[in-house]
Formats: structure tokens, sequence, C-alpha cells
């Protein structure tokens, strides 16, 4: 019977990495096939540019245990602005690549029955929230409409699960979920010009990571056994956090990871 004392080297790492745009979040997942690990990736974002830059991206040699799949939604311009054209499919294309890896001829099987050699990374949670409220639009024959707060419900639901399921204790492969952070707005009281108290919004304090709705962005996290930040740190350079700050709480269980990580050096956390 295992022990806490017992050693789990080959025991899944489950990490969700939050940061603002432009702070390499997606080119730490070259760092990743640059050192061995087979990496499967959930483009939601059509964002693998980076992964091709010739200085932080996967190198020639390794670009054989890169695959992925660029799931989106086409879209339609109308006067009243954009909309969502034909069925949206992401959300349930996004379960069956999960359910049974094809690329041709080759089927790598479901993700629930790989191992700690490869990751699975899901790019982004903010782009499965998109496609889990067209699915709940869609469900309840409201697609590109207003949505009512049962629609609200059915698709925190579905981004809410699917995190679940990830981290689940039956997916045995590594998994990487990035999302975008936000600082969800705070009332503060204050005075006007004449002096009189007012109550105005302001951003909070503390990042989240971007989830539908107001109740999920801070429970999404309870799921992950790690939460790290993508952030610049104070000279200018994209750094991965590994220990908590005033403005963003993190999740570390592995004790010897530097306190900041350069992008390039994602790989150690999955390998420690």
């Amino acid at each position: 019977m295992p022990t806490l004392a017992d050693p789990q080297p080959n025991k899944p790492r489950k990490l969700l990495l939050v940061g603002e745009p432009g702070t390499a979040k997606t080119s730490s997942i070259a760092s990743l096939a640059n050192h061995g690990l087979e990496v499967f990736i959930l483009d939601l974002d059509n964002g693998l540019e980076p992964l091709l830059h010739p200085k932080y991206g996967v190198k020639e040699e390794f670009r054989g245990h890169v695959h992925f799949k660029t799931i989106t939604q086409k879209m339609k311009a109308t006067p009243l602005g954009p909309i969502v054209f034909g069925e949206p499919k992401v959300y349930s294309r996004t379960l069956r690549a999960l359910n049974s890896w094809k690329e041709g001829e080759v089927d790598f099987g479901n993700a629930g029955e790989w191992d700690t050699t490869r990751v699975l990374v899901l790019d982004s949670l903010s782009a499965l929230g998109e496609a889990a409220m067209h699915f709940s639009l869609q469900l309840n024959k409201r697609l590109n409409q207003q949505p009512f707060q049962s629609d609200w419900g059915v698709a925190m639901n579905k981004q809410e699960s699917l995190c679940e399921m990830l981290c689940s204790a039956e997916v045995k492969c590594h998994v990487l979920v990035l999302a975008h952070i936000f600082f969800p707005s705070k009332k503060i009281e204050s005075t006007n010009a004449e002096g009189r108290p007012i109550t105005v919004e302001v951003d909070g304090d503390v990042g989240l990571p971007m989830a539908l709705g107001k109740k999920l962005p801070p429970v999404i996290g309870r799921y992950f056994n790690s939460t790290f930040r993508a952030t610049t740190n104070p000279a200018g350079r994209r750094v991965i956090k590994t220990e908590s700050s005033p403005d963003f709480n993190i999740k570390n269980p592995v004790g010897n990871i530097p306190r900041e990580l350069d992008p390039s050096e994602l790989y150690k956390f999955f390998l420690a």
C-alpha cells in the first residue's frame, strides 16, 4: 500500500499556467518536446506560431514529438457583428480528440490511457469557455442570442467538468492547461469632485484564471495540483513564477523548482 513517504517519480503533473498575452505561455510548450516528452496540443486559440520560432521554438530534430489539433469555430461577419456560422463543434470535437486521438491512419488512443512520457496541452481554458457557451446556446436553441442564466450554468458546468476530468486520477499523462489572467473588479468607496461619497469599480488586487462567470474563476484551480504564473519581471524578461506573490496565488508541490523559471525551462517541472 502506498504511503505519503513513497517516492512517486512517475506521478502525472497537472499544471494550470496563467498569464497575460505575450508572456510566452505557448512557446514554453517547446521546452517539453525539446527534452524528450511527447506533446499533444489541443489548439483552440489557433496560435501555435511561437513553436516554430527559430530561437524559442521546437528544435527541428524534436518536431516529431509534437502533435496538435487546431480546433476553431467558424464565424461570419454581419451588420450586427460576428456570429457563429454553422453548428458549433469545438467542444464536441475536443472531447472526441481526447477519446481517440487520430492522425491519418495512426490512432494514439484515449488520452486517459497515456503515461507520463506524454503531455496533454489545452490552449486555452479561455477558448474552452467560449466553446462551452456556444455548445450551451446550441443545446438550448438560442445560438447567436444573448445567453440566459441557465445557459451560463450549462456552459460553466461543461468547462469545469472537462478540467475535473483532465485532472482526475484516471488521466495518467501529464496535463498542461494554459489560461489568460484577469483581475476581477471590486467596489470601493470614494468621493466625487464635489466631495460627495460615491462607489466606484476598480481592478482587483489578485489575478484569477479566465473562466466563465463569476463563481468559476476562483475555484477552477482546485482541480490542478499546481498553478504557475507566466509574466514579465521588472527587468522586462519573461518568466514563469512558481511561488506566490501579492497579486497571484500559486500552488507548487515540487520543492526543488526555482522561484522563477525561464519559459525554456518549464520541462524541469514535468521531469523533476
